[in-house]
């Protein structure tokens, strides 16, 4: 595999589903970290290096494929936290890219979460362009952001004894890409 200048690399790519981990991180009675992902998903991304405000996202995630290594926990969230029989797919659209250095970004852009569509926006590292043997452009990015699940009502009203938040409303969204050109 071949290291290749960055901006010969415009154009469309799409997300390798096998390679690209789409996951969260969230604290479960203020004590223990639960990590999860959605499995199933497809998204494009169109990449401009020689001019990154020309950049573009767009994925949808279903969110049946939630996957926190616990198939008890992951039923209650479908149903209880996301509503995934009225609400099947997770959509993001990015609205502008602003470079911050050579290799970080900060996508800004619009996540609908059970119809509510809020704006966020995703700090970005370029880590990875190369070639894979078969001759596909490949460029690889990790992301993260935090966001209150309040904002796009994925909520559920128990507490623990001692009126503490079951789990917190902070969520921490953490992607890493591979994408396919």
């Amino acid at each position: 595999m071949t290291n290749t200048a960055r901006t010969s690399l415009t154009g469309t790519y799409l997300l390798d589903p096998a390679r690209t981990r789409l996951g969260f991180v969230v604290h479960q009675w203020l004590v223990a970290e639960i990590r999860g992902a959605f499995t199933a998903f497809a998204g494009s991304v169109h990449l401009d290096f020689a001019d990154p405000e020309h950049s573009s996202a767009d994925v949808t995630i279903d969110v049946d494929s939630l996957a926190t290594g616990n198939a008890r926990r992951d039923e209650h969230l479908l149903r209880h936290f996301f509503d995934a029989a009225l609400h099947p797919r997770i959509t993001f659209r990015s609205t502008g890219v602003q470079p911050m250095d050579d290799d970080q970004f900060r996508v800004t852009g619009m996540l609908t979460v059970k119809g509510r569509t809020r704006p966020i926006q995703l700090d970005v590292v370029h880590t990875t362009t190369t070639i894979d043997p078969d001759g596909r452009r490949i460029v690889c990015f990790h992301g993260r952001t935090n966001l209150d699940r309040r904002d796009w009502g994925v909520t559920w009203h128990a507490t623990v004894e001692g009126g503490g938040a079951f789990v917190s409303n902070r969520v921490v969204i953490e992607l890493d890409v591979v994408a396919v050109g």
